[in-house]
């Protein structure tokens, strides 16, 4: 069980006025977006949270191909499992963003975008 989160990156209330919460499958998709949108060493309290786009920076310009592979590594360490039925990736490295889109085997999709 986690903490729902709104579009806005603000934890969401319920109907109540309780904090939203949040499990199975949609749980899954919270997390996985959690982590691809935090740059590893962002968050104070655990340095090792989230994903290293720093060290994909500062290797140069990989290939989509290298990339998805970080992300689906990424994705799979943080479920247990390989839930993911697909996963493009696409750079722009004239404006530096790189954009994801995956489809879970929980039947949801998580995407977002990350400027490099």
């Amino acid at each position: 069980m986690d903490f729902e989160w709104t579009p806005g990156g603000d934890i969401a209330l319920d109907d109540t006025g309780d904090l939203a919460m949040v499990t199975g499958d949609d749980e899954i998709a919270l997390r996985v977006n959690q982590l691809l949108l935090t740059w590893r060493g962002e968050w104070t309290y655990d340095t090792q949270e989230g994903f290293p786009w720093w060290e994909i920076v500062s290797r140069g310009q990989l290939t989509e191909d290298q990339i998805g592979a970080l992300l689906r590594s990424a994705i799979v360490d943080q479920v247990g499992r390989d839930c993911i039925r697909s996963l493009d990736v696409s750079i722009d490295w004239q404006t530096r963003t790189l954009t994801w889109y995956a489809e879970l085997d929980t039947a949801k999709v998580v995407s977002g975008e990350v400027a490099l």
